[in-house]
């Protein structure tokens, strides 16, 4: 709680205390005031924040007026810094940021659902959380001369493909109000491409204005002052079994220091944790296998492979800068659009 000045009436400066966005008392004598928040016991008072710092209520003649304020930023997700280094949110209680890694997608394809993509973006596009996007790799598909059994047969070139895909995500800002996606990492079919010295990831980057892309990425999120790290690489893990899927995932990334690690390749749609137990931590890690957009059909029988079905995840991020994965699997959840 803070007092602040209220307005002037009949000219005398009237003081109000301020409590989360709300007045509480109101008085023309400031003492009054000083000793209902410092009585003779010890206080509990809330920190002075630099949201209610800058009310400005200082032309307010009616308590009634002030009770009718929005809670100023109190109400509001805040982006304090968004750099290619870190994003920085100010996250209020009861609202949250959503992380959507989407990758896979092999928009070329002959095997891609443009109709489960549309369907992902209007989960995101409906959300009312804010939205960060990291893309993680093999967003298009892309034919290769010295891959004789190239795994998904190119249905049209690179450049329609982007057009696609940029039309897509231009929808997407134009809905958010914002661009959402903060990095993108390269898959192996891009890597595709580098053989004639073209990076498509760079490609999809400067096309998209995305803030940074590589191989493999950390990024920084901090939430309310607490740090949130964030490890990006397309993958390697691809064991038929789930288990043994994650428990790889687990064992090769115990040496990096993150938060939440994200990894495609797979196509698996599918979040875990894991706990890191010593004489002096404790703490736990979170992970997700993000998804794709692919049919299938034929394809998984014809190259000895699992029918997986096209899915994609979500990561909830709390004022407290804790985590919550979510599924959507295409076979669990009733997706089709009209």
């Amino acid at each position: 709680m803070n007092i602040v000045k209220s307005g002037v009436i009949n000219g005398k400066q009237r003081h109000s205390i301020i409590n989360n966005g709300k007045i509480i008392k109101s008085s023309y004598d400031k003492g009054k005031l000083q000793n209902y928040i410092n009585p003779p016991i010890e206080p509990i008072c809330e920190k002075i924040t630099e949201e209610t710092q800058i009310l400005d209520l200082d032309n307010i003649e009616d308590d009634r007026i002030g009770q009718g304020i929005k809670q100023d930023l109190k109400d509001k997700i805040e982006v304090i810094s968004n750099t290619a280094k870190k994003l920085v949110l100010y996250i209020p209680k009861g609202l949250k940021a959503s992380i959507f890694p989407i990758g896979d997608l092999h928009i070329g394809s002959e095997e891609f659902n443009e109709a489960w993509l549309d369907y992902w973006f209007s989960v995101i596009a409906k959300s009312k959380n804010y939205i960060i996007i990291y893309l993680m790799g093999d967003i298009l598909e892309v034919a290769s001369k010295k891959v004789g059994d190239s795994s998904y047969r190119q249905k049209y070139n690179v450049n329609k493909q982007l057009k696609i895909f940029k039309e897509k995500v231009d929808y997407l800002k134009k809905k958010l109000g914002y661009n959402p996606i903060r990095a993108t990492v390269s898959g192996n079919h891009d890597k595709r491409l580098l053989e004639f010295d073209y990076s498509l990831n760079q490609t999809i980057a400067e096309i998209l204005d995305i803030p940074k892309y590589d191989v493999t990425l950390y990024d920084t999120i901090i939430v309310n002052g607490k740090e949130l790290k964030i490890h990006l690489n397309h993958g390697k893990h691809t064991n038929k079994h789930q288990h043994l899927r994650e428990g790889a995932f687990i064992r090769d990334t115990h040496h990096i220091s993150a938060d939440l690690f994200l990894e495609g390749h797979n196509h698996d749609t599918d979040t875990f944790s894991d706990f890191i137990v010593g004489d002096e931590v404790h703490y736990r890690r979170f992970f997700g296998f993000t998804g794709s957009a692919l049919n299938y059909n034929g394809y998984a029988k014809e190259q000895n492979l699992r029918e997986i079905p096209k899915g994609f995840i979500e990561y909830e991020i709390f004022p407290n800068a804790g985590l919550n994965g979510k599924e959507y699997h295409s076979d669990l959840i009733d997706w089709k659009m009209e």
